[in-house]
Order: C-alpha cells, then structure tokens, then sequence
C-alpha cells in the first residue's frame, strides 16, 4: 500500500516495506535501514521547503550500482496514482566529485546538475525560478 511523504515521515522504519522502501538495491539487504535512515533528513528538508508535496506523493528509493563509480542511493518521487515525477540523488557514484543530480520527468525530461547537497540546498533557497520550476513538477 502507498502511504503519503507525510506519513512515511512520521516514522520511516514503521512505515517501510521489508526493504525499507527501496524497489531495487545492489547494497547488503541488511544495510537498506541505515541508508534509508541516511536519506530521510534529505526528504524532510524537500518537504519543509515545499519542493515536494508530502500530502500527494509517495517515495522511494534505489540502490544504484554504476559501472564505474561507488554505490549510491537515490530518492524517487511518484503522486499517488503512481506516475513517477522525478528523483534527488544527493551523491552520485558515477563522479569523482561529490555531485548531486535532481531530474525531473513532467512535460521535457529535465537533470539539473549541482556541485553537491550543499549547493543544491543554496540554490533552493535563492534561486526562485529554479524552485518554481521544481515545486511544479512534484506538485
């Protein structure tokens, strides 16, 4: 069953699958807690931010495993009739440099591009345009 963002947040580890909401997964099963639990201050924040509507959309995550590169994980986005609207990967493995890459999927497919986490969170918080555009695709 999808519960909201909101309700997931309430307490992620009670409101988890056995997987810990992760569709797919390249890690140890028995880490998928911990890097769940890594990624819920992540999706407080996009919430609290309003560049995700916690009351219309569900999350979930996967494990990435990239040919070259480290594992990492991502936050995927879908509403609650299921239509997959994009995703936040923090940290992408794919790059020597700590990246953080946010794609969006309504109308033109759309990846922006960030330094890391940080500058993404800056960028946010001061480029209105780039929130609009966000807040219009995970709404």
């Amino acid at each position: 069953m999808k519960i909201t963002i909101n309700e997931f947040l309430e307490n992620p580890v009670e409101h988890s699958d056995e997987w810990f909401n992760y569709f797919d997964w390249f890690c140890k099963t028995s880490s998928l807690e911990r890097r769940m639990l890594a990624l819920v201050p992540k999706l407080k924040f996009l919430v609290k931010e309003g560049i995700i509507n916690g009351d219309t959309n569900y999350v979930w995550f996967k494990n990435n495993c990239p040919l070259v590169g480290t594992l990492y994980d991502d936050i995927r986005i879908s509403n609650l009739n299921g239509d997959f609207l994009g995703g936040f990967c923090p940290t992408s493995g794919h790059h020597v440099e700590d990246k953080c890459i946010v794609w969006t999927l309504k109308g033109k497919c759309k990846e922006y591009n960030f330094k890391n986490w940080s500058s993404f969170k800056k960028e946010i918080k001061s480029n209105t345009d780039l929130r609009n555009v966000l807040i219009d695709n995970f709404k």
